[in-house]
């Protein structure tokens, strides 16, 4: 129960007393004397419900106006402007406060202040509303107060990461006419394997004349569209996303890719950088496609370039999130008698990575399960298929996990996780 209703009730009880002490009078004067208990007891609900409502509205102008009063502080910091608030956050945030609640008393107290450090914005309002029906008993105003307070997000300095599986299987047409059109660009190979339509880039020409990857390349108009060149388009849109917010000064978040690739090595192509065009013409010639998959090393030798998490408070300093692109599909030599270890990865460095507090995004491309004649898919995959995604999952960090089922689902799936790790923080705490 409130303190205004309670002092109703006070004051009813009293004059009820005293009525019922009285030994005087009559009807009509019991009955005007009375009434007045009515209409207060009847329409005091009516005067609180109108204060409770009014403090509502209030408390939603002051979120409003907290939230837009912290943004306003960290543009201030953003450009230079230091994160001194006095009389024009106060001002600012009373603008804002009455514009959404026109109905706000004239007299009403506000005040606006910077707190705990300069790191948040507090709004607090005193207030109140007259009232019609408890005037009777004597209570002519209902008061409330409301307090918001919102988080100011500083700029953070943050490095994208990126780990991209450019091994064989990586190398799957994108479609199903994408794989009729690479059946017919590789006709004329040679030892035994006429044709290809499966996991089909090796990089030396160990049969005549030209590998199943060069014959698709040198195919013109009639080359099909491999898995890797839907990736390497999502990869540059994904660069050009993460980057263009360098060229807004009121930014709050500046940065940087860095991109490694690998198959059965890995190689650091460029450490983090804000240049766009130098990350983007990596993207698409790595250098070291392989027929194997050595994806464990490639985690380990990835978690060392990553370092130690920074506190995104620098450029020298910065807050670092890792990308992981793969079918999940490891595939690497198992000692020196060239045995192959085929299925998924093991997460140990995913664990080591994730133990820095370094998010780990997994945008898994999904193994096509569909028999082609050479066998592949059967021979090497289908015996751990179902394991590949729970695998990949358990690798990321908690929600960070995107599949790509189709090609045509890898740029959106990018687009999905850049977004999810790429956002500023503002937000109400009070």
């Amino acid at each position: 129960m409130s303190a205004g209703w309670s002092v109703v009730m006070t004051r009813l009880k009293n004059l009820a007393r005293r009525l019922a002490r009285s030994k005087h009078g009559n009807v009509a004067v019991m009955t005007t004397l009375t009434m007045p208990l009515l209409v207060a007891a009847v329409g005091g609900a009516y005067d609180f419900g109108a204060m409770y409502q009014h403090k509502t509205n209030t408390q939603m102008a002051a979120d409003q106006a907290s939230l837009a009063a912290a943004k306003q502080q960290s543009d201030r910091q953003v450009q230079g402007g230091g994160s001194g608030a006095g009389t024009s956050l106060a001002a600012y945030a009373e603008k804002l406060l009455r514009l959404n609640d026109p109905q706000l008393a004239s007299n009403a107290q506000i005040d606006s202040q910077l707190i705990n450090d300069d790191s948040q914005v507090s709004v607090e309002v005193k207030s109140g509303i007259p009232t019609i029906f408890l005037k009777l008993i004597g209570i002519d105003r209902l008061d409330y107060e409301v307090r918001a307070v919102a988080q100011i997000a500083k700029r953070k300095y943050v490095d994208f990461y990126f780990l991209v599986d450019v091994s064989e299987s990586m190398n799957i047409a994108a479609t199903e006419a994408d794989r009729l059109k690479l059946l017919k660009t590789t006709l004329k190979g040679t030892k035994g394997r006429e044709t290809c339509f499966f996991a089909c880039h090796e990089p030396i020409t160990d049969f005549s004349p030209l590998s199943y990857y060069e014959m698709n390349q040198r195919a013109g108009s009639g080359k099909a569209v491999l898995r890797i060149d839907v990736l390497n388009d999502a990869l540059r849109s994904a660069v050009d996303g993460i980057l263009e917010s360098n060229s807004d000064p009121n930014s709050l978040v500046k940065t940087r890719v860095a991109l490694t690739f690998f198959s059965e090595t890995s190689k650091i192509a460029t450490p983090p950088t804000t240049d766009a065009a130098v990350a983007k013409k990596l993207i698409g010639n790595p250098g070291i496609y392989s027929k194997h998959t050595n994806v464990n090393q490639a985690l380990s030798e990835f978690s060392s370039f990553l370092g130690s998490q920074g506190t995104g408070d620098s450029v020298d300093d910065p807050l670092k999130v890792a990308i992981f692109t793969t079918d999940g599909v490891r595939d690497e030599s198992a000692n020196a008698w060239s045995q192959i270890a085929l299925g998924t990865i093991d997460t140990l460095s995913c664990r080591q990575i994730k133990q820095k507090t370094i998010d780990l995004a997994v945008l898994e491309i999904k193994y096509l399960e569909f028999y082609d004649y050479q066998n592949h898919f059967r021979n090497r995959v289908q015996a751990y298929y179902k394991d590949i995604s729970p695998t990949l999952n358990n690798c990321a960090s908690p929600g960070l996990h995107y599949v790509a089922s189709e090609s045509s689902d890898l740029k959106n799936g990018m687009e999905q996780l850049i977004n999810k790790l790429h956002t500023a923080d503002i937000r109400l705490v009070f």
